[in-house]
């Protein structure tokens, strides 16, 4: 092999390229301080889980559970001794919940639909650097994530709008939500 020059790369042979250099394996020394401490933060962690996960099984639990046993055990029953479904046939009959649900359907659909074009139709001019008025656009959205109005401000515009026990007072005043 000739000696490579300032512009011509190194040149090396298959054998010699496959050829890796050998390396001890590493491994982490712990402090005993350290090891204390991870287990105290794993201790904590598991009982925040613990306070997060135990009341969500208990309302799991309890809707599988019949009402005679709920109130036997003062509404509180991790293991309970029967298994019914009437609670959920109860609720499922019940028309206006039935209705509560589809408007709820509604208005998530409909309401991530339209943010969602307000949004992009509003961000990809922002995103162009050469456009004119492109930092009063941007300040505009900036000062309007900053400060919001409040509830009685919006109230009073969804009043004056007519849109005042609608879906739609639920969908447009959070159309453009920066």
């Amino acid at each position: 092999m000739s000696q490579p020059t300032e512009t011509e790369p190194e040149l090396v042979s298959t054998e010699e390229a496959a050829v890796e250099p050998e390396t001890k394996p590493t491994t982490a020394i712990r402090s005993r301080g350290d090891r204390i401490f991870d287990t105290i933060v794993n201790v904590g962690l598991l009982l925040v889980m613990v306070a997060a996960v135990l009341p969500l099984l208990v309302v799991v639990v309890a809707s599988f559970t019949p009402y005679a046993e709920l109130l036997r055990n003062g509404g509180y029953s991790l293991f309970p001794r029967a298994f019914t479904l009437d609670g959920y046939r109860a609720v499922l009959a019940d028309a206006r919940l039935q209705q509560g649900f589809i408007v709820s359907v509604f208005i998530t659909v409909v309401g991530v639909t339209i943010n969602m074009v307000v949004s992009v139709l509003f961000a990809y001019p922002l995103s162009q650097p050469h456009l004119p008025g492109r930092r009063g656009w941007l300040f505009f959205a900036i000062l309007t994530t900053l400060f919001n109005a409040g509830i009685i401000p919006t109230f009073l515009v969804v009043q004056g709008t007519g849109l005042l026990n609608t879906v739609w007072a639920m969908i447009i005043p959070t159309t453009v939500s920066v």
